[in-house]
């Protein structure tokens, strides 16, 4: 009888011991995917400060058909950049962003960089349903 009880103790402990650890990754990898995403935007962020005409609409929209190479290829690869983080992100949470705290960052660089991702070259690699979530197709 005693070792029974000790078997199912055994059992129990292992069992415990088996979804805590499961609970402490779920936690980890939750935190590690936000700081991953943090990263990511913390870097578009320091480009920003970097070039502060990236967070201007005006240069934005004009940069594409600007006649200095430079300028249209540092601002076509910033912008590249920019919408495939925001698909990323989209593919991974969706409509869930809503409630997220990247939502509004999301918006922010999606209206500045609106005039980029509307031309016929771009438009047609994005995903249509992120352009509809941040309203860009409107």
């Amino acid at each position: 009888m005693e070792q029974l009880t000790l078997g199912i103790i055994g059992v129990v402990v292992s069992i415990l011991a088996a979804a805590t650890s499961l609970f402490t990754w779920f936690r980890v990898y939750q935190q590690t995917k936000y700081d991953v995403v943090d990263t990511m935007l913390h870097n578009i962020h320091r480009l920003e400060v970097d070039h502060p005409e990236f967070r201007d609409a005006d240069f934005c929209a004009k940069a594409p058909d600007n006649p200095d190479y430079n300028v249209r290829w540092r601002y076509d690869a910033f912008a590249t950049l920019v919408w495939n983080f925001l698909e990323t992100l989209y593919d991974k949470y969706g409509e869930r962003l809503r409630k997220g705290s990247f939502d509004g960052s999301m918006r922010s660089l999606a209206r500045v960089h609106k005039a980029w991702i509307i031309r016929d070259e771009n438009i047609s690699h994005y995903n249509k349903n992120l352009l509809q979530f941040l309203r860009v197709t409107e």
